[in-house]
């Protein structure tokens, strides 16, 4: 047994090998074949900072005051991007092992199909702005989550890292990648990279102001005084709309502290709107819908803030290695995708029980208030990607991807429909955004009906 352990070892250090190798290669073709659309690209991102730098000095606002406050800086990011006629802001979301194809797909808005219940009545009731797609991937198997975001080859940059540098070219961060439970094994979904698994250690990150080198305690808490202190000096270089906002987002943030702290803690009252049990602190660790929706939160309120326009929220990993909570089936999701080839009760319930995370998400954009005060579900539009088919078959054929939004450039309302790849919907996004043609290069030519 030690010696068919130690080759398989051997076998996966291998195949990580010949895969870094193949990254490189198709990295530098990539680079030169779209040096131009970079350099355009570019350009275009130089002259969003010098505007806002413009901005920053016609303000009276001390830059010095923006390297030390995140939430100050998105503040007046929001300030110029709407100055700017722009704020479009994007949230993908990536669930593993895509869906039992004939479960997925709804019939319509009112009448959801098996998995997915969490975006009709019987959930977060935002079917009505959702356009369900069963697309094709091209590569089969595990070790592919990259395809989720439109590329089919290693080291090639996914759709979410050629979208953020020209959607938060002035914003503190270009983009933010949060994840639960997808950081325990294989490839990520995206090429922004690393994804921080960690509700602490994210609200630490992305709401960080100057704290001390190598604070580790509660550092959350002594970060949202921090902010608040900085907040409070820029308050007299805003509008009397955007004092009201940045108060509503300073009230959102204390409530995203405690809910920070009680899912550290594992105590406190329930933090997931949609299920009202509360296990035990011992498991923690396997509720990956409760630490997802926390995540989701930390994102939403950085979009709100400003601090940046586009977010990757990715669920599970491509192995499929966590666990129901609260569900009928109790080991892994890659287990019930495998316990009976025959009857897929057990991989439904448990891809339904993650669809949580992602209904929640738009249901929370409808019900948030953006910088334009306008609600985000109006200036955000949510993706939600995955990189299989059938993850009981591991087949290409009919994953499922959802698209919604009320922004301006996309289809409103519901449908659902089957066909096309994944490179079409991928490429959409960015067309709909309305961004040049080189940020989509190599997509798909098929919008899907998803462009208004």
């Amino acid at each position: 047994m030690k010696k068919i352990i130690e080759k398989l070892k051997a076998a996966e250090l291998a195949e990580q090998h010949a895969h870094t190798q193949e990254a490189k290669v198709n990295a530098a073709r990539y680079a030169r074949e779209h040096e131009k659309t970079h350099e355009r690209a570019q350009k275009q991102i130089n002259k969003d900072r010098r505007g806002f730098l413009d901005m920053l000095k016609k303000a009276g606002v001390a830059g010095s005051l923006l390297r030390v406050s995140s939430l100050a800086g998105g503040l007046m990011a929001s300030r110029y991007a709407l100055a700017a006629g722009g704020g479009k802001k994007v949230i993908y979301c990536y669930l593993d092992s895509g869906a039992a194809s004939n479960h997925w797909l709804p019939r319509s808005a009112t009448s959801m199909n098996t998995v997915t219940k969490a975006y009709g009545s019987q959930g977060t009731d935002v079917a009505a702005l959702c356009h369900f797609r069963q697309v094709n991937v091209k590569l089969s198997g595990h070790a592919a989550a990259f395809q989720s975001l439109g590329v089919f080859e290693y080291g090639v940059p996914t759709m979410d890292a050629r979208i953020a540098p020209l959607l938060s070219a002035a914003a503190p961060y270009r983009a933010i990648y949060l994840g639960s439970d997808a950081t325990v094994s294989g490839s990520l979904c995206s090429t922004i990279g690393p994804c921080v698994d960690d509700p602490a250690a994210a609200y630490t990150r992305y709401f960080n102001s100057a704290l001390p080198v190598g604070s580790t305690d509660n550092t959350y808490s002594k970060v949202f005084e921090s902010q608040k202190k900085a907040l409070a000096e820029l308050r007299s270089k805003l509008s009397q709309d955007e004092k009201a906002r940045m108060d509503e987002h300073a009230e959102a943030l204390a409530g995203l502290e405690n809910r920070v702290a009680a899912l550290m803690s594992g105590s406190g009252p329930d933090i997931d709107t949609y299920r009202p049990t509360l296990p035990a602190a011992s498991t923690y660790a396997n509720r990956t819908v409760v630490r997802g929706k926390v995540q989701a939160d930390i994102m939403i309120a950085a979009l709100q803030a400003g601090l940046t326009n586009v977010g990757v929220l990715q669920l599970g990993n491509h192995q499929g290695t966590w666990s129901g909570d609260g569900t009928t089936f109790k080991d892994t999701l890659h287990s019930s995708a495998h316990n009976n080839p025959t009857d897929p009760t057990a991989f439904n319930e448990m891809i339904g029980h993650l669809s949580q995370v992602p209904a929640y998400i738009i249901k929370r954009l409808t019900e948030t208030t953006g910088a334009d005060g306008q609600k985000l579900i109006d200036s955000t539009v949510f993706v939600q990607v995955t990189c299989m088919g059938n993850g009981m078959t591991h087949e290409p054929a009919d994953a499922p991807f959802i698209v919604a939004t009320r922004m301006p450039g996309f289809a409103r309302g519901f449908s659902a429909s089957a066909g096309g790849g994944s490179d079409d919907l991928n490429g959409a996004i960015p067309k709909g955004l309305g961004l040049a043609d080189g940020t989509y290069a190599a997509m798909g030519k098929n919008s899907l009906g998803l462009l208004g």
